[in-house]
């Protein structure tokens, strides 16, 4: 998964397709692998959404500074 430039709807995507992976798997069959697997992406998106919610906080104060002209 790329992780620079990704919107909240890509993300959300992802978390479906992750979601949709694991909602028929029976706890038996998924792998030690396909375990690593799948934190990793949670990791990945995570990480994502981390970023966004920052890049949305310095966007609100630079909203902010112009709206006060300084």
């Amino acid at each position: 998964m790329e992780q620079a430039g990704r919107s909240f709807d890509d993300i959300g995507r992802d978390l479906e397709s992750l979601k949709q992976a694991l909602i028929y798997m029976d706890a038996a069959e998924i792998s030690t692998e396909q375990t690593r697997s799948f934190a990793q992406q949670i990791s990945v998106i995570r990480l994502q959404l981390k970023r966004l919610l920052a890049d949305q906080k310095v966007l609100g104060a630079e909203i902010e500074r112009r709206a006060l002209g300084r």
